[in-house]
């Protein structure tokens, strides 16, 4: 035996300190089984014990595959032992091994099949391995043998509520009730089933209990908070999530609840003044001042939220999320130049990041600097070139610069990558409209209302293009009127509906819709000039000629208005 004891020492010599104490334990409770156990069985006991207790260090460091042939030699010098065999079922199913753990334990139960710790293992073997009626057939058993096992009712429970069977979950744990009448964690699971069935207020019930049996619940307040917050009862919500932090002041996630309830309500200031507070406390935790930085940006006060992603930036110099959240602030404030700066950072840090491009190209665009915003995305399409949404960008800085043959190229190529993006359509359709072709434009617009008949924008440039041409003016009424439709308070499309209705002769109508559109849409000079050829047709000549100098004022070289002014007078 001495040698045995000595080789269990050398052994416990590599585990840690904490590991230590247990092994110690086991090996003190070994020397006393050996010193009481009889000689005439000790030998085979002994070695069945050592390897045991070897297997156990394993277990312990996690050496499994080690520990597993430690505990199979164990089980060969006693291989009548359930602990040893229950020992290796459980072992082979942490490492996954669910059918060769499986085996161990039926072992027991052909044996003795009502053994609980056997049938507890199969259980939950069956379980992982998704044999779920098994699991609950081992679970239903248990529960028949003693029925006052509350771990069976919990795992029984909890797969009928994985199973979505809410209902027999919750009667499952109102059986367990019977037997533990002050079982908070019950009240607890009950709750959270009830919260998944979307029944709140019997879930704020069953909260409500378990916080009477246990003062201190935790988990139950923020639960309670969280039903609450699903009724939109949110200062009842507020006030959970605060009981929570009383009794765990540390936990942030519940902190960050109530500030979410504040912004949810819109209550920026209230949001801003409790993060401000809990940054006092914790003033270096980057969450807070993250959290804070969106809130300042929200509330527009782009100053202090970019000091805010700066002093993140600190610490976080290569978080490109931040950085694009810096950009979008600076584009904000106009200060293109150090928008520009963040997005190259962004490009520099990863440079195949195609939504830094896009914002590098519009920003680009916003300042002016349109061959900028070319080679930007045309750098973007060198790596990226099956991104039709590239495409629609660089053929709209193509037609922004009046390239029209580049753009309807650039469109095309996207269009072949994604045949129905009833934005490239569109925009195809734009373009041929500024060249005159007028035919391939239509068929353009026809095809992106095709993709899309709620694309408002199509319907109302078709039926503005076909009234303002004479072409199929009830056709342009009816396409404007759907974008209407859509967009009801559009001051430009109630302007196309008025130019149609006076295409069509119906003076009055158009003068109708035009002079809302002129209430909406202020100081455009098609809009003004329109006005003014309505009053003109009405014989109207002073309120004509009043309209299109407003329109020459806006738009001092426009030859057309000139010209109606100089016949007017």
């Amino acid at each position: 035996m001495k040698r045995y004891i000595f080789l269990i020492q050398t052994k416990l010599l590599s585990l840690p300190v904490i590991k230590l104490f247990n092994a110690f334990l086991l090996i003190t409770i070994l020397c006393l089984f050996l010193v009481w156990t009889p000689t005439t069985w000790a030998s085979d006991k002994e070695k069945a014990h050592y390897h045991f207790i070897i297997g156990y260090m394993y277990e312990l460091d996690r050496q499994m595959d080690k520990a597993l042939s430690e505990y199979k030699i164990a089980l060969s010098y006693d291989s009548e032992s359930f602990y040893l065999m229950m020992q290796l079922s459980k072992l082979l199913a942490k490492m996954g091994k669910y059918t060769e753990a499986l085996g161990y334990a039926e072992k027991i139960l052909l044996k003795d099949e009502n053994n609980i710790p056997a049938l507890m293992i199969t259980g939950e073997i069956y379980n992982s391995m998704d044999r779920i009626d098994d699991a609950i057939k081992s679970y239903e058993k248990i529960i028949k043998i003693n029925p006052t096992n509350s771990r069976a009712y919990f795992y029984l429970g909890s797969i009928y509520a994985q199973q979505k069977k809410y209902e027999q979950a919750i009667d499952v744990f109102n059986q367990l009730l019977k037997y533990d009448k002050e079982g908070f964690m019950v009240y607890y699971y009950i709750g959270s089933i009830y919260l998944e069935m979307k029944n709140y207020d019997a879930a704020i019930s069953a909260f409500k209990k378990a916080i009477e049996f246990k003062p201190g619940f935790e988990l139950a307040y923020i639960n309670m908070g969280h039903s609450y917050e699903q009724k939109k009862e949110w200062e009842a919500a507020i006030d959970a999530y605060k009981k929570a932090i009383d009794v765990n002041p540390s936990n942030l996630d519940t902190h960050f609840k109530i500030v979410n309830l504040y912004v949810q309500q819109d209550k920026f200031d209230a949001a801003l003044g409790y993060l401000e507070e809990l940054k006092k406390d914790h003033p270096k935790n980057l969450e807070i001042h993250y959290k804070i930085a969106l809130l300042y940006a929200e509330k527009k006060m782009y100053a202090d939220a970019i000091k805010e992603f700066e002093y993140l930036l600190k610490e976080r110099p290569n978080d490109t999320r931040l950085r694009y959240y810096l950009g979008g602030l600076y584009e904000e404030m106009k200060n293109y130049e150090a928008a520009v700066k963040e997005y190259k950072k962004i490009i520099e840090l990863n440079p195949k990041d195609v939504n830094a491009f896009v914002h590098l190209g519009y920003v680009y665009n916003k300042m002016g600097k349109n061959e900028e915003t070319i080679k930007t995305l045309e750098e973007a399409i060198s790596f990226e070139s099956k991104k039709a949404e590239l495409y629609l960008y660089l053929g709209l800085a193509y037609s922004q610069d009046k390239k029209y043959e580049k753009s309807v190229e650039t469109f095309k190529i996207g269009i072949e990558i994604d045949p129905k993006n009833d934005k490239l359509h569109f925009n195809l359709g734009v373009v041929y409209e500024k060249m005159g072709k007028f035919n391939d434009m239509e068929a353009e617009l026809r095809k992106t209302i095709e993709l899309n008949p709620k694309h408002a924008e199509a319907l109302n440039y078709l039926g503005y293009s076909l009234a303002d041409r004479g072409i199929n003016i009830d056709e342009a009424i009816g396409l404007v009127k759907k974008a209407l439709e859509i967009e009801p308070n559009n001051g430009y499309y109630i302007d196309s509906l008025g130019w149609a209705y006076y295409q069509k002769g119906l003076y009055d109508d158009a003068l109708r819709e035009l002079k809302r559109a002129a209430e909406i849409v202020k100081d455009d000079a098609t809009v003004l000039d329109h006005l003014g050829d309505v009053y003109s047709r009405l014989s109207s000549k002073e309120e004509a000629e009043k309209m299109w100098q407003k329109a020459l004022e806006i738009e001092p070289t426009n030859i057309k208005i000139k010209e109606k002014l100089k016949k007017s007078k």
